[in-house]
């Protein structure tokens, strides 16, 4: 049926029983524990470099050849887990990825790496890579939202959001999440989100993804999904208030 993915396994950070949170996410084979789940997500854990990122990347969903990214190394960080929508525009996201990277700059004085979902699933055996998602959101340092118009309805964005606001605290959640808000209505409709307005492009994708919701709890689902929200409308005032795109001051 499942299996529990426990907090402090991925992150490593010490937490209270009341803090202790889970997602369940349904198992390839069904012999298979979470720490052998992890140690399967963390070995098929991949990135992609700045300098191999363009704007060509973000025209469609169509999989890109997987040399385009590497194995993440023992120790090595993914700076950014790319959450956003295919159906956004390409221009603004780039636009956004790229002004993300210069305030990295200024803090880090290095160039970040990515989690982008095209580069880094083996697109060979998709569904794999979709399940382990949860192991490659938190092994992130940030999941950068390019919150666009139509980012509310993709059930796979909101999945995101979703497992974050599991294995975290509100608190926790967001200092992980860098916001930009290339719509501020759609962040304003995460706030007020309803499950029966997001979908999958792919039905049979749907359906599966529909299927782990229900593991969660499609209430509490959706209650995730709208704490996220309005931790990013928190955050947006936040910026608005700074002048700055970032929290500290970096990334909003």
């Amino acid at each position: 049926q499942g299996t529990k993915l426990l907090t402090d396994r991925v992150t490593g950070e010490a937490r209270t029983d009341e803090e202790e949170a889970l997602v369940w996410v349904k198992l390839p084979d069904k012999s298979m524990t979470w720490r052998e789940f992890l140690k399967h997500g963390r070995r098929h854990l991949r990135c992609i470099k700045w300098k191999d990122m363009s704007r060509e990347l973000f025209e469609s969903n169509a999989g890109e050849p997987e040399d385009l990214s590497k194995p993440v190394e023992r120790g090595e960080t993914i700076d950014f887990f790319l959450s956003h929508s295919w159906h956004d525009d390409p221009d603004a996201k780039w636009a956004a990825v790229q002004q993300a990277v210069a305030e990295f700059r200024k803090t880090h004085s290095r160039d970040p790496t990515f989690w982008l979902d095209k580069v880094c699933i083996d697109q060979s055996n998709i569904t794999d890579g979709l399940r382990y998602l949860p192991v490659s959101v938190m092994s992130s340092d940030k999941v950068l939202v390019l919150c666009g118009e139509t980012y509310p309805e993709r059930l796979w964005c909101v999945w995101e959001l979703c497992v974050l606001m599991s294995f975290l605290s509100p608190q926790a959640a967001m200092k992980r999440m860098a916001v930009q808000a290339l719509s501020d209505k759609a962040i304003d409709r995460l706030a007020n989100f309803r499950i029966q307005d997001a979908h999958c492009f792919d039905p049979n994708e749907e359906k599966r993804l529909q299927t782990i919701i229900e593991g969660v709890g499609i209430e509490q689902f959706v209650e995730k999904v709208k704490l996220a929200g309005r931790l990013l409308k928190e955050k947006r005032l936040r910026h608005h208030s700074c002048g700055s795109l970032t929290e500290q001051p970096a990334l909003m």
